[in-house]
C-alpha cells in the first residue's frame, strides 16, 4: 500500500510499504539522508586515517587504537587534581596525538594512560622504541 512517510530527516516520501513498518518508517533518515550521513561518516574516518603512516592494515587498526587510546587518555587527565598538573598532561597529551605512526599506536595499545603520558620528556620527545620487528 502506498503511504507517505514523513522520515525523522524531515524529508517525506511516498513508500509502498505495510500499514505495520510505516511507524518504524517514521523514526528513519530517508534514502538521501542516510546516504548523505554515511558519506560523512566515511569521509571523517578518511580525514582521520590520512595522517597515520604505514600499512592499511595497521592504520586501519591504529586508528580504532589510537581513538580509544585518546579517549582514555583524556578521562585519566580529567579525574586528575591540579589545574598547572592538567595544562601538563594536556601538553604531553597533544604530543602523543601528534604521532603518525601506525606501530606506536600498537605497540602502546596494552599501555596506561600514566604510562603513555609518561613516555613524553620534558623537551617534547617520546620515548619509545618499537616492539615489533619490521621487514627491510
Amino acid at each position: 500500500m502506498l503511504k507517505n512517510i514523513l522520515h525523522s530527516c524531515g524529508h517525506e516520501h511516498e513508500r509502498d510499504i505495510l500499514e505495520s513498518a510505516a511507524k518504524w518508517w517514521t523514526t528513519q533518515l530517508c534514502k538521501e539522508c542516510w546516504i548523505d550521513e554515511k558519506n560523512t561518516t566515511i569521509l571523517a574516518y578518511n580525514v582521520l586515517t590520512d595522517d597515520l603512516e604505514g600499512s592499511d592494515k595497521q592504520i586501519s587498526w591504529a586508528y580504532t587504537i589510537r581513538s580509544k587510546t585518546i579517549e582514555k587518555i583524556e578521562a585519566f587527565i580529567e579525574e586528575e587534581t591540579g589545574d598547572e598538573h592538567k595544562i601538563a598532561l594536556l601538553g604531553k597529551l597533544e604530543i602523543i596525538r601528534a604521532v603518525k605512526d601506525a606501530g606506536f599506536w600498537i605497540d602502546i595499545k596494552d599501555h596506561s594512560p600514566s604510562q603513555i603520558l609518561s613516555l613524553v620528556r620534558t623537551n617534547g620527545a617520546i620515548l619509545y622504541s618499537s616492539r615489533r620487528k619490521r621487514s627491510k
